[in-house]
């Protein structure tokens, strides 16, 4: 801050404190508004004690073009009294996603601009919090969201309706306990003759529906993220492959496995890599934002958390879309190539659809025991899916596998689809029908008011070690 009082921030952002709190009549100390934000487009909020940053108006103004005021979220002390603690802010390129913390250890560097863990990037201080309740505190609830990549940061606890931590709420946002402790309204001076204490905050949009279709595993059939790593702060990698049961098919035993072969096995699980993560791609300003009576595909390259020691096998498949609603919706991700330290992928937009935002799962292995298939559904097979009657209408498809294993274990994700329909009532999904030495089939469903074009799907299966 300068002498004259004015703070600046990022891109000379202004901010001047007009309030104080007092901890005696001689002790007084600046205090911030911190200011919230959601983007529908990033599926990001976003919160800055900077009133220039984005903009400050009424509640539901749009500012910088995606991001929607939400109004003051809690206060925080400019300065560092006694007794509190910095709020750090960073930022994930890749996640799309603002993280607030006071534990810096979770991302391993204060530095502006360094990159830390999980491909977060310091971006500095919003204030100076309590870490210790005191009678006038205002709790702040942290909450992730894995399925959008979004924390979220509120202290009213009804938005949510859970502050356990590991608890799941409203809108799939779980619970990771207290942030901080943020200053209470009614403690702080603004400076007026006869101040008796801030009114009510005005409401803050609720959270709920923004567009972003969300992967339900039972209703839209989508697989989501690596299971394994579901209770982890940042969805990035994951050393060992451990999905959940409710999405794994597991095969009567074809081929006796000796234990010599299950130490093997496990040999290989324990001396090699696998990473999972997802990747988020924001489109709206791109060629695949805009409609077009024409395919259009453009390629990205992804780097992994770290690099393999020798170059994996990788798969991509669908984990979210926000599209344009139209006649016709559809997206395709596909794999292209890797190295040991990045993979590249495609993203493909078929005529007559736009994509605003794609979020993409993958995983990556140098297990020799570990295989990927795709297989496409169209044509008559589609064509055969449409013709069917009622809700419950599928097609079930083969698929090769390049390697056979003895007694896999396998699971399947949409990597794309090509439909014409309402957005709001989309219904369609891959699951693993079966899996054996031959390969694996996949059933394609789609609801009843849900034509289907094309669809595709990724299998991922791996050797049962018995173990």
């Amino acid at each position: 801050m300068t002498d004259d009082g004015v703070g600046y921030g990022p891109s000379g952002a202004r901010y001047t404190p007009s309030l104080q709190y007092c901890f005696d009549h001689d002790d007084c100390w600046d205090v911030n508004s911190i200011y919230r934000y959601w983007s529908p487009i990033t599926s990001d909020h976003f919160y800055t004690q900077y009133e220039q940053e984005l903009g400050v108006g009424e509640v539901g103004d749009q500012f910088a073009g995606t991001f929607t005021y939400e109004g003051v979220a809690f206060y925080l002390f400019t300065e560092q009294p006694p007794n509190t603690v910095p709020v750090y802010r960073y930022w994930s390129e890749s996640a799309q996603d603002h993280f607030y913390t006071t534990n810096n250890q979770e991302i391993g560097t204060t530095t502006p601009g360094q990159t830390g863990n999980h491909g977060y990037t310091f971006e500095g201080v919003i204030g100076h919090a309590f870490v210790d309740q005191f009678e006038s505190d205002v709790a702040v609830y942290r909450y992730w969201k894995a399925s959008v990549g979004d924390h979220f940061y509120t202290t009213d606890a009804s938005e949510v309706g859970v502050t356990i931590s590991g608890q799941v709420g409203n809108y799939d946002y779980k619970s990771e306990g207290i942030a901080f402790y943020a200053l209470n309204p009614d403690y702080l001076d603004d400076g007026s003759e006869g101040y008796t204490g801030y009114e009510e905050e005005e409401d803050l949009r609720p959270l709920g529906p923004t567009g972003y279709e969300d992967i339900e595993e039972e209703e839209d059939l989508f697989v989501e993220e690596d299971h394994s790593i579901e209770e982890d702060l940042f969805i990035e990698e994951e050393e060992d492959l451990d999905v959940s049961d409710e999405d794994v098919v597991h095969p009567e035993p074809t081929v006796d496995i000796s234990p010599e072969q299950q130490e093997e096995y496990q040999q290989e699980a324990d001396s090699t890599s696998t990473m999972a993560g997802f990747y988020q791609k924001v489109l709206a300003h791109t060629e695949l934002g805009e409609m077009s009576d024409h395919e259009r595909s453009v390629e990205f390259d992804v780097e992994y958390p770290h690099a393999f020691d020798k170059t994996p096998i990788c798969s991509v498949t669908l984990g979210g879309f926000l599209v344009l609603p139209g006649a016709k919706v559809g997206v395709f991700v596909e794999f292209v190539s890797t190295t040991k330290s990045s993979f590249r992928y495609r993203i493909s937009v078929p005529p007559g659809a736009a994509v605003q935002v794609v979020k993409i799962n993958y995983l990556a292995t140098e297990r020799s025991t570990m295989s990927f298939g795709s297989v496409e559904l169209g044509g008559a097979d589609a064509g055969e899916l449409n013709s069917q009657q009622g809700s419950e209408r599928s097609v079930t498809k083969d698929v090769s596998l390049p390697i056979q294993l003895n007694n896999p274990r396998a699971f399947a994700g949409i990597s794309g689809f090509y439909c014409s329909g309402n957005t709001d009532s989309l219904t369609i999904g891959a699951t693993l029908d079966h899996a054996n030495t031959d390969g694996a089939s996949v059933r394609f469903s789609a609801g009843d008011d849900t034509k289907v074009f094309k669809m595709a799907a990724i299998v991922v299966a791996f050797e049962e070690t018995g173990l």
